[in-house]
């Protein structure tokens, strides 16, 4: 073999071994969770108002938006519905729709399912003049026993 094919192999061979095997990375584990599912029952007026509800999960006084409640209709129970999962612990949430808004609390459990079941109260339709339409209501947070 010559001089050049030896460092060349040589040069290949000390590659290959730095190359080596990567380790595996551990999997993404943020730790102990619990869900919270809040919820619109469609029998409740949801679908004849016409509003989603906002979901923040107030921290340290900030309020941080979880999402908005969308359509489940392909559920044996049809409703509008959001579930969250967060870190066992207590929690603080608001719950907005059009300019109403409830606050609510509870102490999410490890591996627990919670449900906060959001009803409206006070339904007022009011037409105005032309085509626009004055709806008021108040908006009310159940948080039911724990599953």
């Amino acid at each position: 073999m010559t001089r050049a094919a030896a460092w060349l192999w040589l040069t290949v061979l000390i590659g290959l071994t730095a190359c080596g095997k990567p380790e595996p990375e551990a999997a993404f584990d943020d730790g102990p969770k619990g869900y919270v599912e809040f919820y619109l029952p469609e029998s409740e007026g949801a679908e004849s108002l016409h509003r989603d509800v906002q979901i923040f999960h107030v921290l340290g006084g900030e309020r941080e938006f979880l999402g908005m409640t969308r359509k489940w209709s392909k559920l044996s129970e049809a409703r509008r519905g959001l579930t969250a999962t967060l870190p066992p612990g207590k929690h603080d949430f608001v719950i907005a729709a059009d300019g109403a808004e409830t606050t609510t609390s509870l102490q999410v459990e490890k591996n627990g399912y919670h449900r906060v079941r959001i009803g409206f109260a006070g339904v007022s339709n009011q037409q105005m003049i032309g085509a626009t339409e004055q709806v008021q209501f108040s908006i009310q947070a159940i948080v039911e026993p724990l599953q």
